[in-house]
């Protein structure tokens, strides 16, 4: 029944004309389905059924519509595992290079074996989480894009500068587009600028969220929903470019 509900909302994505659909592993992991009581191998199967239930709504799609639709599979950040939002503030010290390179190893290989098109690295809010994966994504098969979440228009969530990003990841010829996500709409525009004047020359990806501000002691959301405003910043932005 619950892979029903994942498939049906993929596929009312694409009816409302999304061109992606990204695949419902950001927050699954190996690590995480074991310490559940599950096998290696059923959490093996787990992972990869991410992308089975996108790759099934697609098939679906494509029988009432002959428009081309991808399947991004995400990587989410060892954050979605710690379910304690350091993706809004960055880890503490104990998270370091060897935590997160165990963690984020087999479960990338594992969806870069399945039938995706692009590899979604996604709501990364840390300098080192960055560096990891990076050096990972250069092994895979598919190319990815990286998203990282932001404190504002200039820095990702552990202080980091969106700048030093840029110089990490723009000679990777795996990182197809960088971008910013689980962000507030009111940053985007400045970090879209500090992205360009920093040398990027990729693409790039935004999906910010509703506007409102997430608690993650009393992992509530609070403030005013802005984000159907957003297609004004687009406008701005293409106007821009003109």
């Amino acid at each position: 029944h619950q892979e029903e509900v994942i498939k049906n909302a993929h596929l009312n994505y694409l009816k409302s004309g999304a061109e992606i659909i990204i695949s419902s592993s950001y927050q699954a992991s190996i690590k995480g389905f074991m310490e559940k009581g599950f096998s290696h191998e059923v959490a093996i199967d787990l992972l990869k059924k991410t992308t089975e239930i996108a790759q099934s709504a697609k098939e679906e799609y494509r029988e009432i519509s002959k428009r081309e639709v991808f399947i991004a599979g995400s990587i989410g950040p060892y954050a979605a595992y710690l379910a304690d939002g350091s993706e809004y503030k960055g880890y503490d010290e104990a998270v370091d290079e060897n935590t997160l390179r165990s963690f984020h190893n087999e479960r990338l290989r594992i969806i870069d074996a399945t039938d995706i098109d692009v590899l979604a690295v996604e709501t990364i809010p840390s300098l080192e989480e960055a560096k990891v994966l990076n050096d990972l994504i250069e092994k895979c098969g598919h190319k990815a894009w990286f998203s990282f979440s932001c404190k504002n228009e200039k820095q990702l969530n552990d202080g980091t500068d969106i700048i030093d990003i840029v110089s990490l990841l723009k000679h990777n010829n795996n990182v197809m587009a960088l971008g910013i996500n689980c962000t507030h709409p009111k940053y985007i525009l400045g970090l879209i600028s500090e992205i360009l004047n920093a040398g990027w020359k990729k693409k790039i990806v935004i999906y910010p969220n509703a506007g409102m501000v997430y608690n993650p002691d009393t992992k509530t959301l609070a403030g005013n929903l802005i984000s159907r405003r957003f297609p004004h910043f687009s406008f701005t932005m293409e106007r821009g470019r003109s």
